[in-house]
């Protein structure tokens, strides 16, 4: 895959990955957004891009997984689900006040 190509498939997945991405797990005692790490104090979301059609029930379980967020990246254990790269993007605040939106940036592979 291109990078633009990955680039782009890869936003697209992320917009149709977080609105289903849930909440799941506790780390520590926080009830924590499934695929939302804070790395360096910035919020990242980090999702899967897969080789085959997965259900629903299977991008939150992949969504869910320790792997996608672990350093260093596991690809064996990756592979072994049908992973074939991991892009990770984070969530930016635009404009002050009562007037900002939130946003994404760019994303980017950080495993393939």
């Amino acid at each position: 895959m291109s990078g633009k190509v990955l680039e782009q498939t890869a936003l697209r997945a992320a917009a149709e990955l977080v609105p289903a991405s849930g909440r799941a797990g506790d780390r520590g005692r926080n009830l924590e957004e499934t695929g939302w790490e804070e790395i360096g104090r910035k919020a990242t979301f980090t999702w899967p891009l897969w080789d085959v059609p997965v259900a629903p029930a299977v991008v939150r379980s992949l969504l869910q997984l320790g792997e996608i967020v672990a350093d260093p990246f596991d690809g064996a254990a990756l592979r072994a689900r049908g992973i074939a790269a991991l892009c990770r993007s984070r969530r930016v605040k635009v404009g002050e006040g009562a007037n900002y939106k939130l946003n994404f940036t760019p994303a980017r592979a950080v495993w393939t």
